[in-house]
C-alpha cells in the first residue's frame, strides 16, 4: 500500500469518526438547540457529498491505475458516509 492510499484510508477514517461523534451529539439526547443541530446537519449532508465525489473520484483513478498495471496496487472501496436527517 503506497502513500497515497494509506492517507486516503486515515481520511475515511476521520469522516466516519467525525459522523459516529455527530450522530451521538444529535441523538437522544438533545446536547444541541434544534437551531444548531439543523446547521450541523446540513453542513454534514454538503460535506458527505464532497467526501463522496473525492471517495468515486479516487476510486476511479485507482482502479484505472490496477487495470493499467495488471494486479491490484490501489485501494478502490471505501465506506461510504450516511447522511444525517
Amino acid at each position: 500500500m503506497d502513500a497515497l492510499d494509506l492517507a486516503m484510508l486515515h481520511y475515511s477514517r476521520l469522516c466516519e469518526s467525525i459522523e459516529n461523534r455527530l450522530r451521538g451529539v444529535l441523538g437522544e439526547q438533545k446536547l444541541v438547540d434544534d437551531n444548531v443541530a439543523r446547521r450541523l446537519k446540513q453542513a454534514w449532508n454538503l460535506g458527505r457529498e464532497n467526501q463522496g465525489h473525492l471517495v468515486r473520484d479516487w476510486a476511479a483513478m485507482g482502479q484505472e491505475i490496477n487495470d493499467s498495471v495488471g494486479f491490484d496496487l490501489c485501494i478502490v472501496h471505501f465506506p461510504q458516509l450516511r447522511p444525517i436527517d
